[in-house]
């Protein structure tokens, strides 16, 4: 089972007022609109968030939570530009608290288990139907690139998995450049831009387009 982007977003409603809210909310939005695994999202700190180009560096951090783990391989490594919505999530948990440091995490939860906990009893209190590990709200984003019939070598780069052959593998080496020119960098994030977030950003507002237009149709009646 995963959830679908339509029923993410009325998830994402739902949260505001919720005890957890400061930590389910841009979990959810960064497992379910960017495919990051749970690890990735535990370990998220504010210095690699940037605001103003709209994008996140994913890195190997085991400071702070032992029990998360590690990236898995070289391409888990990698700088995402962000949907709309994720953006505003961020901003918005920013500037309820600009007093952060960069070291801070993002998602302000103690260990790997009890973040886990939190969204188990979110799901429950939400639509108990939905019975979803934790870790697997990240299929929202693959399943709909399949379905939707969008899924690239770019997609799966997105999510961080490492090439399927050789040939897909010299080919990103060649497209990728040098990660320590800022210019080679900003070339393939916006390249990851216009091959996976625009059509993430799509689907989001297709949803919302639906949903208003269900709003109407009840109140007409």
């Amino acid at each position: 089972m995963y959830l679908p982007i339509s029923s993410l977003l009325d998830l994402l409603d739902w949260l505001p007022g919720h005890k957890f809210e400061t930590s389910l909310i841009p979990g959810v939005a960064l497992q379910g609109l960017c495919g990051l695994q749970l690890q990735e999202v535990l370990r998220l700190t504010w210095d690699r968030v940037n605001l103003r180009s709209e994008t996140i560096t994913i890195e190997e951090d085991r400071r702070h939570d032992p029990s998360v783990a590690g990236v898995k391989n070289e391409h888990r490594v990698r700088k995402l530009p962000l949907p709309e919505k994720v953006v505003r999530i961020l901003a918005n948990l920013w500037a309820a608290n600009p007093n952060r440091k960069g070291s801070d995490l993002v998602i302000d939860t103690p260990t790997w288990k009890a973040y886990s906990h939190r969204v188990e009893r979110m799901l429950k209190g939400w639509k108990p139907a939905y019975r979803i590990p934790p870790k697997d709200l990240r299929n929202t984003l693959p399943t709909e690139a399949e379905k939707g019939g969008w899924m690239s070598i770019w997609v799966r780069r997105y999510f961080g998995h490492a090439p399927a052959n050789m040939i897909e593998r010299s080919y990103l080496a060649e497209v990728e450049g040098d990660w320590n020119n800022d210019d080679e960098v900003d070339s393939f994030v916006e390249k990851l831009r216009e091959s996976v977030v625009v059509h993430i950003d799509a689907e989001v507002q297709k949803c919302k387009k639906m949903q208003s237009a269900k709003v109407e149709n009840v109140v007409s009646l």
